[in-house]
């Protein structure tokens, strides 16, 4: 009907965005939320090195050890988090993984704030956050999963990703 392919594409998005919306609404709220805190765990990674390189007078070398703690703490605790998945609902890892973020973040200036203290820069900033980063990243989508009916998960699943890339400019706007 002389529709180009990009308003064909955002007709669907936007049949899809009311449908879930009236018929689906715990998934919308959630598709909501998953936006707005989305980019906000990975902006950590940006923020951290400015907190150690500025708070705490940490090395270019200490800031690239405490990464590399990040990566191997982190994947280790992915399958963890996935054992974890046997025995709690998903909610329950929701919870978990939002209060280890609540108990990271509210311990940081307490405990690494001096300069030039490494060890606890790399203890709470390489261990630490690497397990709620990678809890974070690992509950995201399961969660939003189960919330989608049977037959829509490529349409929904379209949705997720849209809207976590969509809204990509926010957390630098708030951090920044």
């Amino acid at each position: 009907s002389g529709l180009s392919y990009s308003g064909v594409a955002l007709r669907s998005v936007a049949k899809s965005f009311k449908e879930m919306h009236s018929k689906y609404p715990q998934a919308f709220r959630y598709l909501i939320f998953y936006a707005i805190t989305r980019n906000g765990a990975g902006t950590f990674l940006s923020i951290y090195s400015t907190y150690f390189t500025v708070q705490m007078k940490l090395s270019g070398f200490e800031i690239i050890m405490i990464s590399i703690c990040v990566l191997l703490v982190g994947a280790p605790a992915g399958v963890v988090f996935a054992k974890l998945t046997r025995k709690f609902s998903l909610k329950k890892l929701w919870y978990m993984t939002l209060g280890l973020w609540i108990v990271a973040v509210t311990l940081t200036p307490f405990l690494a704030y001096k300069e030039g203290d490494f060890v606890s820069a790399i203890l709470l900033g390489g261990c630490v956050f690497a397990v709620a980063l990678s809890w974070y990243y690992s509950v995201g989508y399961p969660a939003f999963a189960a919330l989608i009916p049977y037959g829509h998960s490529m349409e929904y699943t379209g949705l997720y990703d849209l809207f976590g890339h969509a809204s990509s400019w926010i957390s630098p706007l708030i951090y920044t």
